[in-house]
């Protein structure tokens, strides 16, 4: 999306929790639950909606993710995609946005839009 004006935004999306909010699930992260009426996961909904308007998304993930960056990899993206593992279990939204900022995979100079997928 290289027409995109310089300081174009980032999406951010917390997919580190496991949902409890959402109730029992069945997959071991939210972004891995199952939209019905959607036909999606809650991960592929999020990123549909909001990639198309972003060069640079970066996920928010629990320390174990290769099944979150599995599924990314199979929608075929037209943008970057950054992965920002929580700095330990349960550390919650803020603490991971931290750590994301921390380790770079969000740009401190750059402008970004957090989305919280399960609100």
């Amino acid at each position: 999306m290289s027409s995109e004006p310089a300081g174009w935004p980032t999406i951010v999306f917390p997919m580190g929790g496991k949902g409890e909010r959402m109730g029992p699930i069945d997959v071991p992260t939210k972004a891995l639950v199952s939209l019905p009426k959607a036909g999606v996961t809650l991960l592929e909904y999020c990123i549909r909606t909001w990639a198309i308007d972003f060069s640079r998304v970066v996920l928010l993930v629990p320390p174990q993710y290769d099944e979150i960056e599995e599924a990314v990899g199979k929608l075929g993206l037209d943008c970057e995609v950054r992965y920002s593992p929580d700095p330990f279990e349960k550390c919650g939204r803020t603490k991971a946005l931290a750590g994301a900022l921390e380790n770079g995979s969000i740009d401190r100079d750059s402008l970004f839009i957090v989305n919280n997928p399960d609100d």
